[in-house]
């Protein structure tokens, strides 16, 4: 960008860089704890002249702690599918997955050799997914069906240290995730060139976060949801010609 975001100390910032503002200010305090340590305030001395400089040191001077200048993902995941063939009509599939990912990211938010607004991420997420299918023909053929069921588990951790003028804590949060669902589909083809097609499913997710800042002063909040949802599809298609269809649909969905 064009923009030097260091440029923003005397936007947001006006009170730490005026030794006169007033002291009824939310950083007035943080004002005066400069000036009494290191007799100079949070001025234009820390905006550099060029916007590829910066005086960011992702340290913080009151805590102590530094943050590592990173930001990094490491993931991998595994996949497989087993078929099984149960009659001439009628085969069954199951297809497993597994993912995960660890990822580290820190930010000096003032950019400052300060460490006002420096925070780190230690983010981890795995999630295993599980789908069964039944597959077949009926009617002589003449219908396509499929029936099975879809399951999700997964879960996720955000840790690591937040420190922002005189908030000092460390994040333990966590976000879990599970869905549950079955469904049927239908392609019934009276013709060559006609099909039609009906579709249901009924899905169940349940979701739970808990909000965990140690030392931040705030107790241990969680929350959890459970919603369940029926969709369905129909559509009808039929073949003008060999190179053109005409078809037409309705449905539902949510996410």
């Amino acid at each position: 960008r064009d923009v030097n975001p260091d440029s923003l100390i005397q936007i947001i910032n006006p009170i730490l860089s005026s030794p006169t503002a007033p002291p009824d200010f939310f950083f007035s305090f943080v004002r005066d704890q400069l000036l009494q340590d290191h007799g100079f305030v949070y001025d234009q001395r820390f905006v550099p002249d060029s916007p590829y400089v910066t005086y960011g040191s992702n340290r913080d001077l009151v805590s102590g702690r530094s943050q590592p200048n990173t930001a990094s993902v490491q993931a991998w995941g595994l996949q497989t599918k087993f078929d099984y063939e149960i009659s001439d009509n009628m085969s069954a599939k199951l297809i497993l997955a597994n993912r995960e990912y660890d990822s580290q990211f820190s930010h000096d938010a003032d950019i400052s050799p300060f460490g006002f607004g420096l925070n780190g991420n230690d983010i981890t997420h795995s999630q295993f997914t599980g789908e069964l299918q039944l597959q077949g023909q009926a009617l002589g053929e003449k219908l396509d069906w499929t029936v099975g069921g879809y399951y999700l588990d997964g879960e996720s951790h955000m840790g690591g240290a937040i420190d922002y003028v005189v908030l000092h804590f460390l994040q333990n949060d966590t976000f879990k995730d599970q869905a549950e669902s079955a469904f049927a589909h239908f392609v019934l083809h009276p013709t060559e060139r006609m099909s039609f097609t009906a579709g249901l499913r009924h899905s169940k997710n349940e979701k739970e976060f808990t909000f965990d800042h140690i030392n931040s002063g705030f107790p241990v909040l969680s929350q959890s949801a459970v919603t369940t949802q029926t969709d369905w599809t129909l559509s009808a298609d039929y073949k003008l010609t060999d190179d053109m269809l005409v078809y037409a649909t309705a449905s539902t969905g949510f996410r």
